[in-house]
């Protein structure tokens, strides 16, 4: 298709001008004791063209039609180009078969995207699941992988996997990962502790590490981090503790994958109303949440989704950044 400046005026032949009312006048015909101006009419208006417009050159009305394709395009193109720029990658989503992950996994099967889901346990809830994604979207494929995910090796080794059931490669790789303690620090046991470093530290560590190593040219790494590292408060201290350097590794790697083109983001939702909030917390905590945030509310995994569908897909600029996504929860200096 040809380019068209949107906002250029289309040129009429000389011997044509446009009225106050936006009517095309041949200018041997007009009054010359009117005024005349230039002006084009809005190009969805519900108008029929006058006689003497139909009488135009076919140039002109070629050129009108490329410009008006060009504005429908630049209108819906925010719904169509996501599809056009996934369609056929493949993503890795860790915790993928439930909650965020699972939703996150949803969202990717409708933009087309094949996916590698890990899931720690609850093989037949992870296989239902699959299940019902296949049955949506026939024309992805889906695989589902079991693992613990607690050290190195273990990280190595879902990419590994992945790689070896996908032969294009992975484009995307995305980190769930995570564990709550709520607790003072004077009762956090050290195996709480280890427990909490592991999933919420070293996880998040290695797996960036080995989607650096293993991603696409141009692939996209995410990480989802917390609101409460912009919190100032109590019984969190293990939690944001172990969270906190999540926030440095993504950084370094995306300055350090820059020549591949692979970018490193965090997205850090407020409490959100998962079975991973609900169950480490007490019906109080809740109802305080609920009064923090807009429309007195939680934070929904509806309102998380659609940022990650961005910094995959038309997002390409942003990198090496925490985005807090809390609806006012929490704001970082």
């Amino acid at each position: 298709m040809s380019e068209v400046n949107n906002n250029e005026e289309l040129a009429l032949p000389p011997q044509y001008s446009r009225s106050r009312d936006n009517q095309v006048t041949n200018n041997f015909n007009i009054n010359n004791e009117s005024s005349y101006t230039q002006v084009e009419p809005p190009l969805y208006a519900e108008s029929t063209p006058s006689d003497q417009e139909s009488d135009l050159p076919q140039e002109y009305h070629k050129r009108r039609q490329i410009q008006q394709e060009e504005n429908e395009c630049s209108i819906c193109c925010r719904d169509c180009s996501p599809e056009h720029q996934i369609k056929g990658q493949t993503a890795i989503v860790t915790g993928g078969t439930k909650n965020l992950g699972g939703e996150t996994a949803k969202e990717l099967a409708r933009l087309g995207a094949n996916l590698f889901l890990h899931y720690r346990s609850n093989e037949q809830q992870a296989k239902d699941f699959q299940k019902e994604l296949s049955s949506k979207y026939p024309d992805i494929k889906i695989e589902l992988y079991q693992a613990d995910l607690t050290d190195d090796a273990s990280l190595k080794k879902l990419f590994d996997e992945a790689k070896s059931k996908f032969s294009n490669g992975i484009d995307i790789a995305i980190n769930n990962v995570g564990q709550v303690v709520k607790k003072p620090i004077t009762e956090i046991t050290e195996e709480e502790f280890n427990s909490l470093d592991s999933k919420n530290n070293k996880v998040a560590f290695f797996f960036i590490k080995y989607a650096g190593l293993n991603l696409n040219k141009n692939g996209r790494i995410i990480s989802i981090g917390t609101s409460l590292l912009a919190a100032y408060t109590e019984y969190y201290g293990g939690y944001q503790g172990t969270k906190a350097p999540l926030e440095f590794y993504s950084k370094a790697a995306s300055k350090e994958l820059l020549p591949k083109g692979i970018t490193s983001n965090i997205v850090s939702p407020g409490p959100m109303e998962t079975s991973f909030l609900l169950n480490s917390e007490t019906k109080e905590s809740v109802d305080f949440f609920k009064t923090v945030g807009l429309h007195g509310r939680l934070t929904q995994v509806s309102d998380i989704v659609p940022i990650i569908r961005f910094l995959v897909t038309e997002g390409t600029w942003i990198t090496g950044q925490n985005i807090f996504a809390n609806g006012g929860f929490t704001s970082p200096k």
